[in-house]
């Protein structure tokens, strides 16, 4: 027994050196507890942060691709605005042009207007005295035409290009004549004496005249610019031209009087 007490001192001076060791460490561990708490902290915050600044990312990455898309529908826009304003100026310097051909051609009809005036004129004019020499044929319709055209000319209401049209359907008119067969009742003067007859017109070429009993029959001297008695041999011919003319009987051929040619000049 008595040698086993020294060992006792240095059994229980380990014990106080591990508990003094031990408290040690426990005071070490809880000096660190609170920097270790502050990192936890720290890194928690800046998880946080780099969270809120990705989600600040993607929204100004969201906001990059909208105003990107409607940069390009900007873009298209104004391209299309382009072509179009392109188009509208060719438009606007076709219509220059045209408003410039038309002034010219407004200027030319005026002027064309001032010089065609005088020579419908004189074509009216030039038919008057063709009508008063030829064949006295239809010549109440005829004049009528005749003062028909000079009103027109007289009126501010008739156009000038109007007018052109009616004296030239008249000039055809006259020449239709000179192919027609035609016949109409009217009164002539034959020896100082009125005569009730019908008219028997072939082109230019004869005109005779015949009373409603067929017993008289006149044709038109050119020479002595009057009617005169047609022999009675040509009584039937002249009937039957009317009646070819009214459209009563076919066409046949017609024996009928026709003037001496007139004397060449010299």
């Amino acid at each position: 027994m008595p040698a086993a007490l020294p060992l006792m001192p240095r059994l229980i001076s380990r014990c106080l050196v591990s508990c003094l060791a031990l408290c040690g460490l426990l005071l070490a561990a809880g000096a660190r507890a609170e920097p270790l708490a502050e990192i936890l902290s720290s890194g928690e915050q800046s998880a946080a942060a780099g969270q809120a600044a990705q989600a600040e990312v993607d929204r100004l990455a969201t906001e990059a691709r909208a105003l990107l898309e409607e940069y390009k529908s900007v873009s298209r826009q104004i391209e299309g605005l382009g072509i179009h304003n392109a188009r509208l100026e060719r438009l606007h310097e076709d219509q220059q042009r045209r408003l410039a051909e038309l002034e010219l051609a407004s200027a030319g009809a005026l002027a064309l207007q001032r010089e065609i005036a005088p020579l419908l004129t004189r074509m009216i004019d030039s038919l008057e005295q063709f009508i008063s020499l030829d064949l006295p044929f239809r010549l109440a319709e005829r004049n009528a035409r005749i003062v028909a055209l000079r009103r027109g000319m007289e009126s501010a209401d008739t156009p000038v290009d109007m007018s052109f049209r009616d004296v030239l359907l008249a000039y055809r008119a006259e020449l239709d004549y000179a192919r027609h067969l035609g016949t109409y009742a009217d009164t002539i003067s034959v020896d100082g004496a009125a005569v009730g007859v019908q008219v028997l017109q072939v082109g230019r070429s004869v005109l005779l005249a015949q009373t409603p009993d067929a017993t008289r029959g006149f044709r038109w001297d050119p020479s002595a610019r009057g009617w005169v008695t047609l022999d009675d041999s040509y009584s039937e011919a002249v009937a039957q031209g009317v009646a070819i003319a009214r459209g009563d009987q076919p066409p046949v051929l017609l024996r009928l009087p026709l003037p001496a040619p007139a004397e060449a000049g010299p």
